[in-house]
């Protein structure tokens, strides 16, 4: 079983990923968890003078960061910020440094339109990682009731037996859905309640 022992909080400094970074650190305090930030800056199509600034601008708010945490007694690893496609990068940085989790916010600095399901990177992000994935709404999440999709497949079953063994410390109740028509319904059971 993998423990929660490192985790990587993708950031765009928006207030969705500001609450994700504060789930991240209250994970990390319960778990003694080693927390990586990682932020991504999307190149402009020709060399732009911003980006200097960007990259700047992410080692003055990771370094504040970083001093916080230091004083909460809350490990870092690194504060990395890089060039490229948010999901993409998340997805290599989390597969080639292995994370046991993903925390980010469930959407950027968007319009209302853009925001109304779930960002873009965040569904990205989730769909095609190996690594759990924790999408984070502005306003954080109180882990109280936690809902857990399976299929009944070996993987399934791992990964419900890792959760209900990590998260137990959060005293949470555990719900799980099983799809039986994908277009029409989803229903709901109910197996176990861990407290």
């Amino acid at each position: 079983m993998k423990k929660m022992e490192r985790i990587l909080i993708a950031t765009d400094f928006s207030s969705s990923a500001q609450a994700a970074t504060e789930v991240g650190i209250s994970l990390a305090k319960k778990f003694g968890s080693t927390l990586t930030c990682l932020h991504i800056i999307i190149p402009a199509p020709h060399s732009s003078p911003s980006e200097g600034a960007l990259k700047r601008n992410a080692r003055e708010q990771f370094k504040a960061l970083e001093e916080r945490l230091a004083l909460e007694g809350v490990k870092v690893d690194e504060s990395i910020t890089v060039l490229g496609k948010p999901f993409s990068e998340i997805l290599k940085t989390a597969e080639h440094n292995n994370f046991n989790l993903i925390i980010m916010g469930a959407c950027g600095e968007k319009s209302t339109a853009e925001r109304l399901v779930l960002g873009s990177t965040a569904e990205k992000v989730i769909r095609k990682s190996e690594k759990p994935v924790l999408a984070v709404k502005p306003g954080g999440v109180k882990f109280e009731h936690i809902l857990a999709a399976v299929d009944f497949s070996d993987a399934s079953e791992r990964a419900l037996r890792n959760a209900s063994a990590d998260f137990k410390k959060l005293d949470f109740s555990l719900e799980f859905w099983y799809p039986l028509n994908f277009r029409l319904e989803i229903r709901r059971r109910q197996f176990l309640l861990i407290r």
